[in-house]
């Protein structure tokens, strides 16, 4: 009776997740740092002011000339939500963060190649939280660039969420979680191959307690 139980309550859970798109998938939130080690671009991304959104085909931002930025990169894949929102700020009252979103491909010295959307503006000091959203494809790669607009060697946060379509009105911004530190570099698991592999081991365990 409890294993039919949990399986129903299994089913329940991919089912509401599947047919209510208001709910947020989390896919990669947490905080990084900028090093002198990291690799540099030259120009950065120019803020237009313009912020990318669901429905909304923006141009490309353009780009600023001015300097060497050390950046990070951040990849993830989309799964089966996705029309992703980018929440990002910073706790450190020297950043003045810029986010953008790419494709599967970022060249450090021609930033149009593989850019898809950002928020057009920049954190600010002492920085907004800002919200930037793209209509995306399944089960697709994609990277997070993020840089400081000054060039400097600061710490922020980002927030990257998957939903199943575009809902209105809007979700709020997400909330940073700077205790998790991120490493920039390669590709993490789809949302949906999370939460199926979380809520399988959570079944193998109530099996293991039930044989033992």
């Amino acid at each position: 009776m409890k294993i039919l139980i949990r399986s129903a309550l299994f089913c329940f859970t991919l089912v509401f997740l599947a047919s209510n798109p208001a709910v947020a998938v989390p896919i990669l939130n947490g905080s990084y740092t900028l090093l002198d080690t990291d690799p540099l671009m030259s120009p950065r991304l120019n803020r237009n002011g313009v912020t990318s959104d669901w429905g909304l085909v923006k141009p490309f931002s353009g780009e600023f000339s001015a300097g060497n930025f050390p950046y990070q990169l951040f990849g993830f894949n989309s799964g089966s939500n996705p029309f992703l929102q980018v929440t990002f700020s910073s706790i450190d009252p020297t950043a003045n963060i810029q986010v953008a979103l790419y494709s599967s491909v970022f060249d450090p010295v021609n930033l149009a190649t593989g850019w898809l959307a950002d928020s057009g503006l920049s954190t600010g000091t002492p920085a907004a939280v800002s919200v930037f959203r793209f209509e995306a494809q399944l089960n697709t790669d994609y990277q997070i660039l993020l840089f400081d607009t000054n060039a400097g060697l600061t710490s922020g946060g980002f927030c990257v969420e998957g939903f199943t379509e575009a809902v209105s009105p809007r979700p709020p911004a997400c909330a940073i979680d700077y205790q998790n530190i991120l490493a920039p570099g390669g590709q993490v698991p789809a949302p949906a191959t999370l939460a199926l592999l979380g809520l399988g081991l959570a079944g193998l365990g109530w099996s293991r307690r039930k044989k033992a």
